[in-house]
């Protein structure tokens, strides 16, 4: 018989905790004005809430993948904020995309490096997997000369 490696683990241990949760979540309905008004209230702060995610989960770790090619186009969090308050979330991730700050499927999963220009960036594990506290283990490395883009052609 196959043993179970970490991942079937960690995938059984979310499906049971999501079966324990669900039948208090389904004791509690949400009404169709309640949705409405949450709806609203999470677009109006999508930009916000954009932002502090950005912030949070990939300016504050430069280990992370999204980090690192945001570090390659230039972009810094200022001017990600400058880039969302005159374009939008839509618009900001169009101009990302068109100075390669996004990841293939392949890449995402670690199949294949993101190459981008003259650079690499290269991580050696499953980007699926969430280490300890929630946090990604990706150690990438950077290989290749130093882009000497300016973020200001970005537009």
């Amino acid at each position: 018989m196959k043993s179970l490696g970490p991942n079937s683990l960690r995938d059984a241990l979310a499906g049971a905790r999501f079966l324990v949760r669900l039948p208090a979540f389904l004791r509690h309905p949400v009404s169709l004005d309640e949705a409405r008004a949450v709806l609203r209230r999470r677009l109006a702060q999508r930009e916000t809430s954009f932002l502090t995610l950005a912030r949070r989960v990939i300016y504050a770790d430069t280990g992370n993948p999204y980090r690192q090619l945001l570090d390659l186009a230039g972009c810094e969090y200022g001017d990600l904020e400058k880039l969302v308050s005159g374009d939008g979330v839509e618009g900001a991730l169009r101009a990302l995309l068109r100075q390669g700050v996004y990841l293939t499927a392949d890449e995402f999963k670690g199949r294949r490096p993101a190459v981008r220009g003259l650079e690499l960036v290269h991580w050696a594990c499953d980007l699926l997997i969430p280490g300890p506290a929630g946090r990604s283990p990706l150690r990438p490395s950077l290989a290749g000369r130093a882009a000497a883009r300016k973020w200001s052609g970005l537009r």
